[in-house]
């Protein structure tokens, strides 16, 4: 176990780093305000970036969430999707959960109510369609696509979900899926989808605009 507390607060935030089987799961407890948010970014991506990609952050202990706190989660979250997997937040009380489901991350900060539930959803790969690389098919059938059509669908399937569910930049997703820059990126996506990639970020846009105006209409 790996504990950390952030002194000089009235309510101080104390990190605990634990794992359950493969899934890295991290309790946080006190108040996560823009003065804890920073420090929990640093414990969560260097334990994501020195393990593996599943994560769940356990909020039962937390006593106050502010905007400001908030960021260390989203950015945490997606540093998951690069890498291929996915994170759970789970145990936010009322307050905290109006607060996460208001801000128009449900596409990346999905809740979970307990660890037990949350370990269940990280188990179901149903919903990391495109989320990471399939390995290239030992036995290749016969008439279908070669070997390398396959790498850049699946290069082009690992961008599309990080572009649309991820915010990030098309250069960053580019790198990161294998291209040699965002207008190669393009050209793969108009050979196989025969849609560019700024029409996936603009329809996922468009999705957490209209989540936005729900929640504050």
């Amino acid at each position: 176990m790996n504990t950390k507390s952030l002194p000089g607060l009235s309510d101080p935030m104390h990190i605990s780093i634990t794992t359950l089987d493969d899934i890295l799961v991290a309790e946080l407890s006190g108040a996560l305000t823009c003065m804890a948010a920073g420090p929990v970014y640093d414990a969560l991506v260097r334990h994501v970036d020195e393990t593996a990609c599943r994560l769940i952050v356990d909020m039962s202990g937390v006593t106050r969430l502010t905007r400001a706190g908030v960021r260390g989660l989203v950015v945490a979250a997606k540093l998951c999707v690069t890498h291929g997997g996915k994170m759970r937040i789970c145990g936010a009380d009322a307050s905290a959960t109006l607060l996460l489901t208001s801000l128009g991350f449900r596409h990346i900060l999905k809740l979970e109510p307990s660890v037990e539930a949350a370990v269940m959803a990280l188990g179901d790969t149903a919903d990391t369609a495109g989320a990471g690389v399939a390995p290239v098919p030992e036995n290749w059938p016969d008439g279908s696509v070669t070997r390398t059509q396959f790498a850049e669908i699946n290069r082009v399937e690992h961008a599309r979900y990080l572009i649309a569910e991820a915010e990030l930049p098309f250069e960053f997703v580019a790198r990161t899926c294998g291209f040699d820059s965002a207008k190669a990126m393009g050209c793969a996506f108009l050979r196989h989808l025969g849609i560019p990639p700024s029409y996936f970020a603009e329809r996922a846009a468009t999705a957490r605009e209209m989540s936005r105006v729900q929640m504050t209409g």
